[in-house]
């Protein structure tokens, strides 16, 4: 058995890592795709699939809609494509749901299925660099947090100030729960330090409580991104500011 380093191209496959997490995309994948269909000159298309459009099948159309639209003469053209669209959509899970439509009508496709796979590949030609960011951001902010909150509780003590049961901290992170919550989970977060997961140690011994919170609900977004109108005066609503000099109304 040989190391061979850390693996950054597998079947298709690249892996980018840096310390704000690692990356996961299929880009050489997706332009030998584009190529493959002809389409390397067509216009890239801004959504997978056409907004309100039905496909049926070619049995539902001569029972129902009497809709023209031809079989493919070589159905296995199709085939093939859905069969590489479905192995994209490991990095790509924006073309998750048009792929698996597309994918009812492998047995008798359409002309009309054949455009719209195409026009999936037009959309991947968008961005074909795109890919899954695995972040440990949310998670390292939990820790940065949980640091603070020992630190405090530290202090607090040497003050002979008693604290009443474990300190909150709102996360609006589902994933970076679960890191904290289930080691189970931790076999496919192996890229973050070992040391940052002291911190399921403090929720063990109950010095730290977690709890989930809509992002639309986070405060402390007011404090670190710009927002929209909307979002921002429904945060500023939620902070108790008042305004004395504003007249009743």
């Amino acid at each position: 058995m040989k190391d061979l380093g850390e693996l950054k191209y597998f079947l298709g496959l690249e892996i980018l890592r840096s310390k704000e997490g690692i990356i996961l995309n299929q880009r050489k994948y997706a332009l030998e795709l584009i190529e493959k269909s002809g389409l390397g000159g067509a216009k890239p298309s801004m959504t997978p699939l056409e907004q309100n459009r039905k496909y049926t099948s070619v049995e539902y159309d001569e029972q129902f809609e009497k809709i023209e639209d031809e079989l493919l003469q070589d159905k296995s053209i199709f085939q093939r494509l859905i069969g590489r669209l479905i192995y994209l959509t490991h990095t790509r899970l924006d073309i998750t749901f048009a792929v698996h439509t597309l994918s009812q009508f492998m047995q008798r496709p359409k002309k009309s299925h054949l455009e719209a796979a195409f026009r999936v590949v037009r959309y991947i030609k968008k961005n074909p660099g795109q890919g899954i960011f695995l972040s440990a951001t949310k998670y390292r902010s939990m820790v940065v947090t949980a640091s603070e909150i020992v630190w405090l509780q530290g202090l607090f003590a040497e003050l002979k100030i008693t604290i009443e049961g474990p300190a909150k901290m709102l996360c609006d992170s589902k994933a970076a729960l679960q890191i904290v919550a289930n080691p189970v989970f931790h076999e496919r977060t192996k890229h973050i330090e070992i040391d940052c997961h002291f911190i399921r140690e403090k929720i063990q011994n109950g010095s730290i409580q977690t709890e989930y919170v809509r992002s639309e609900d986070q405060i402390a977004d007011i404090m670190t991104k710009a927002l929209g109108i909307q979002q921002h005066e429904h945060l500023v609503s939620k902070l108790g500011f008042k305004d004395v000099f504003q007249p009743p109304t």
